[in-house]
């Protein structure tokens, strides 16, 4: 079992630049100049609930054994008119009607990103503990379609593939529909918040690891103020004074009656990417509007939670509790 988060390609990327937090945007990655984005204004999370809901099914694209000689499936999905890829692991027993895990991916840079590697241990640790394991490349990662307006559209559409992967995995015959939950990290910590309030039904539970802001206005601007990339932004949307509607409707506060599921929020104490206040002020604001939240903060643990307990022990004893 794993003493903490691997997601190798990550590390170097956030020490380069703290940008890799926000917006699908990494250190990598060319900064787009706003002459060059084109963003309908209103792809938002209320577009998402307005809009009529996806049913995508997973196709089998490639089986694999490189996990030990595990079995596993790269699979395809499609979402918001992109087809996207997963990796699904079954558990070691193969029992049918298994409860499911779709895991989010944080900011990485594209070029290096590999669902068949992000996260790997983690992932081992959760199959072991009986899971179905659904690991999806969000859009503009691996060998998932790209979308132009990925950059700058404040993670509206990977949310939507968020959504979309927990409908695809609740309709795989092996899974207990009944019992999907989804984790995310980093950024894929907010955007799993995020589904869940735009979706209330896709996930019996959620857990958040060291979550970006799930406003991204509070990312931006602690991010990218000064930088082009806060110059394409306003470009994009306008700031929050002349844009208030748009930022209100990409941030999950303003959703958070929606919300169905009970949360998990894990952070450490040590985060030197993102500020173990977001977590705090979160877990506050869902407590205010009567939600099921917990926070662990994780003594001495850095963003990645290494120096804590395993973290698969902390997620599966949630789920046990809140999806047995």
């Amino acid at each position: 079992m794993p003493d903490g988060i691997n997601a190798r390609p990550l590390g170097a990327a956030i020490a380069a630049f703290v940008l890799i937090t926000l917006c699908g945007c990494t250190a990598a990655s060319p900064m787009p100049s706003p002459g060059h984005v084109s963003l309908p204004s209103d792809r938002t999370l209320r577009s998402i609930i307005e809009a009529e809901p996806e049913h995508p099914v997973f196709e089998v694209v490639q089986e694999t054994t490189d996990f030990d000689g595990d079995h596993a499936d790269v699979v395809s999905y499609e979402s918001g008119g992109l087809l996207l890829r997963a990796v699904i692991r079954r558990p070691p027993s193969g029992a049918p009607e298994s409860p499911a895990i779709v895991f989010v991916h944080g900011s990485v840079d594209p070029d290096e990103y590999s669902g068949l590697t992000e996260y790997d241990e983690l992932a081992d640790a959760l199959v072991d503990s009986g899971y179905t394991v659904v690991v999806p490349d969000l859009r503009n990662h691996g060998e998932s379609e790209d979308d132009p307006a990925w950059e700058t559209d404040m993670d509206v559409g990977a949310t939507l593939d968020v959504v979309n992967a927990a409908r695809a995995t609740a309709s795989d015959p092996q899974v207990d529909a009944e019992r999907v939950a989804i984790v995310g990290h980093s950024l894929g910590g907010a955007m799993v918040v995020k589904a869940a309030v735009v979706a209330p039904d896709v996930a019996r539970a959620v857990v958040a690891l060291a979550p970006s802001h799930v406003s991204p206005w509070e990312d931006v601007t602690r991010f990218a103020s000064g930088t082009p990339f806060y110059d394409t932004i306003m470009a994009a949307h306008g700031d929050l004074e002349e844009s208030p509607d748009y930022w209100r409707d990409v941030s999950a506060l303003t959703f958070v009656d929606r919300m169905a599921s009970p949360l998990l929020v894990v952070h450490g104490t040590h985060d030197d990417v993102v500020p173990i206040g977001w977590s705090r002020l979160l877990t506050a604001q869902w407590t205010g509007a009567g939600k099921d939240v917990e926070l662990i903060e994780a003594e001495g643990a850095d963003h990645f939670l290494n120096g804590t307990a395993p973290v698969a022990q902390r997620i599966t004893e949630f789920l046990a509790e809140r999806m047995p």
